[in-house]
């Protein structure tokens, strides 16, 4: 036996010459050329399976009730902004539009109801706007 052969028997033997039991990481398993691995963890953690507990909707978002003039609007980009009686303009996307209201009947002048919502983080924006009148 050569002295590398004579290394990896001993490798796998406890002090008292009995055979070791340990199979983690970094000991040798009988018959494999390197050591052990586990097929239970990936990138050594373990995977959490997810659960859908509760309410799985978005949270519904509420602003306080105001009044403006549609002052533009990009058509092709499906957003818009709204001109308030105190001179704020408050951005708003096609997707915030009232149920029944289309984007497309909204012009340049239009009176409109929405909710204002003051966002920290991208300002002002309204939500379900719809026309009052033209």
């Amino acid at each position: 036996m050569d002295s590398a052969a004579a290394i990896h028997a001993g490798a796998g033997r406890s002090h008292a010459g009995k055979p070791a039991r340990r199979l983690g990481r970094g000991f040798l398993v009988p018959g494999s050329s390197g050591p052990a691995m586990s097929t239970r963890f990936y990138y050594a953690v373990p995977r959490k399976s997810k659960s859908l507990s509760g309410n799985t909707r978005p949270i519904d978002l509420r602003g306080r009730p105001s009044t403006g003039r549609i002052s533009s609007m990009m058509v092709g980009q499906g957003h818009g902004q709204i001109r308030r009686r105190d001179g704020q303009t408050i951005f708003f996307h096609r997707a915030d539009l009232k149920e029944g209201t289309a984007f497309n009947d909204l012009q340049v002048g239009d009176t409109v109801a929405f909710e204002l919502l003051d966002d920290r983080v991208s300002g002002p924006r309204a939500l379900r706007v719809c026309r009052l009148r033209r």
